[in-house]
C-alpha cells in the first residue's frame, strides 16, 4: 500500500545505512534496520509502522511516513520529507513522557504542527539523523505534532 501511495520510493532495507551505524543498533537491541519502527503510535489496537522512504532515482531524496490499519484500510501519513540523506537517517519509537525543544527553546516554533514542548500519554516516533538532531512525532487523537530534540 504504502509503494502504492509513493511509487518513486522505497522500502528501507538494512543497507541503506553505514555498517557503524547498523552495528551499533543492534549492540542496543535493535534489528540492524534503521529504517523501520513498529509501535501504537495513534493510540489503538492495531500497530503502527514508521518508515523511511528513499527514491528509487539516483538522487538520495527519503520520506518520513506512519501506515495505520484500521479494519481492513490503511492510512498513510507523510509526516517529513527529509530531503537528501539517505544513509544517516534513522526512525525509532519514542516512549511517552515530556519532550522539549532542545536547541533554540525560547525560539517561537517555525514549522506547521511544531512546538516547543510535548507530553504524550502515547509513544511516538523520533526521526533524524544518527548521532545528531531529532524530531519527536506524536499523535494528539486529532493530528501530528512534533518536537525538534537531540540525540
Amino acid at each position: 500500500m504504502v509503494q502504492r501511495q509513493y511509487p518513486a520510493y522505497r522500502l528501507p532495507l538494512e543497507s541503506d545505512n553505514l555498517p557503524d551505524d547498523i552495528r551499533v543498533n543492534r549492540e542496543q537491541g535493535g534489528s540492524g534496520c534503521l529504517g523501520v519502527a513498529v509501535g501504537r503510535y495513534r493510540g489503538g489496537k492495531a500497530s503502527d509502522y514508521a518508515l523511511l522512504l528513499y527514491s528509487r532515482a539516483s538522487d538520495d531524496k527519503a520520506l518520513l511516513v506512519v501506515a495505520s490499519q484500521n479494519g481492513s484500510q490503511w492510512r498513510i501519513e507523510l509526516l517529513r520529507d527529509w530531503g537528501a540523506l539517505r544513509g544517516v537517517l534513522y526512525v525509532e519509537s519514542a516512549r511517552p513522557g515530556k519532550y522539549g525543544r532542545t536547541e533554540k527553546p525560547e525560539a517561537p516554533p517555525g514549522e506547521p504542527g511544531e512546538l516547543s514542548r510535548f507530553t504524550s500519554k502515547v509513544p511516538g516516533i523520533l526521526s533524524g539523523r544518527v548521532e545528531s538532531s531529532g524530531v519527536a512525532y506524536f499523535f494528539t487523537g486529532k493530528h501530528w505534532v512534533h518536537v525538534w530534540v537531540s540525540d
